[in-house]
């Protein structure tokens, strides 16, 4: 014959299986509460866990708004503290203990109609405890860890959004002081040069927000009709004093009577700014002549593509895998490693395709394949 304790080892054990695999601890305290009510028969019981300076909280009840009685919690808070396990004919108080630290206490009680707890179910009622406080710790870890990672990313984007605005106010600070000093002597070049300044870095601004509004969850574009050539213009007019920086040989060729085609200008041209600034960062030193050449051309009747392509450093194979990841950057302090995944979404939200090729020593290509004519929303 089989006895009793051994079939309550067994249950126990297959439902700390199922404990193990939830992710939610609400459900899984309300789960936990529920089978243990039916299989040791209590007429009601609660799960109270451990709060601020151990101050116990009803986590779940077995009767949905059911407060726990004011008579118990003196003793139940004492069996908590003491980590002991308290059994009396009608109440079992059972504290969730896992390496030598108490995550709260079962409280479990019947009517003083009912038959009191037999060894059997305060056996069962204790097995179930250790199952649960097993699962609960694991879960715990788990909240925890997302906590810690969600606070990380958090702490880098807000290391992002300062790494930029202190560019772009750096920039608006040189340009206030060619204004002042172009207003003071009266030189017409400072005063150029301050009021071109002002305009780029309200510029830069408007656009490093506007990308940070393409991460958000409900991120949409708004497209209209609108001319490459242009994008390609004000390229060449916000890089080419960049590309005489580096060295590198900026180009930007068009088919001939490219159509116009349908989008959001402002995103696109961002994007194709951060990967021509991108490249030109990637050139390589030691070679005699570098150059970052963006080319549009039509693939088909439908699509056309934008390939933004250099003979820099090129990527690793380990880089290439990890370039669209979000805060992966090879740039140091210098990068945020958000530009290649706000361009990734970008071209997403227009229906079109990005692509990768790069070879060490050799060079990077970018292709963009993107639709004349955007789906109806």
């Amino acid at each position: 014959m089989t006895d009793p304790r051994d079939q309550n080892n067994q249950l126990a054990h297959e439902l700390g299986k199922i404990y193990q695999s939830f992710l939610d601890k609400g459900l899984l305290c309300d789960f936990f509460v529920e089978n243990t009510a039916a299989l040791a028969g209590a007429s009601t019981v609660w799960l109270l866990l451990s709060g601020h300076e151990n101050q116990l909280w009803t986590a779940s009840c077995s009767e949905p708004g059911g407060e726990f009685p004011a008579q118990w919690r003196a003793e139940v808070q004492a069996a908590y503290e003491k980590g002991q396990p308290v059994r009396g004919d009608r109440r079992l108080w059972i504290p969730l203990i896992v390496r030598n630290s108490a995550l709260g206490i079962l409280a479990v009680l019947r009517r003083e109609a009912d038959p009191p707890f037999s060894d059997d179910d305060y056996g069962l009622a204790c097995n179930l405890t250790f199952q649960m406080a097993s699962a609960l710790k694991n879960l715990l870890l788990f909240e925890q860890n997302v906590k810690m990672e969600r606070l990380a990313a958090i702490g880098q984007t807000v290391g992002v959004v300062l790494h930029e605005v202190k560019n772009i106010i750096q920039l608006a600070t040189f340009s206030q002081e060619y204004l002042r000093i172009g207003i003071e002597k009266k030189k017409e070049d400072f005063l150029t040069r301050g009021l071109n300044g002002i305009k780029r870095a309200t510029r830069e601004m408007d656009g490093f927000v506007y990308e940070m509004l393409s991460l958000t969850k409900d991120y949409k574009i708004s497209p209209e009709p609108f001319k490459v050539q242009t994008l390609l213009e004000e390229l060449q007019a916000d890089l080419g004093e960049k590309a005489h920086q580096y060295g590198v040989r900026l180009e930007c060729e068009i088919d001939k009577d490219f159509p116009e085609a349908q989008g959001e200008p402002r995103s696109l041209f961002r994007a194709l700014l951060n990967l021509v600034k991108n490249a030109m960062e990637a050139s390589d030193t030691k070679k005699t002549e570098s150059f970052v050449r963006v080319r549009v051309r039509r693939k088909d009747r439908d699509r056309y593509q934008i390939l933004v392509e250099d003979n820099g450093l090129g990527m690793s194979e380990e880089v290439r895998a990890r370039i669209f990841q979000a805060f992966f950057t090879t740039k140091g302090e210098r990068g945020t490693g958000l530009g290649l995944m706000i361009i990734d979404r970008t071209i997403q939200a227009h229906h079109g395709e990005l692509s990768l090729a790069s070879r060490p020593g050799e060079g990077t290509a970018f292709t963009l394949t993107l639709p004349f004519m955007l789906p109806a929303a």
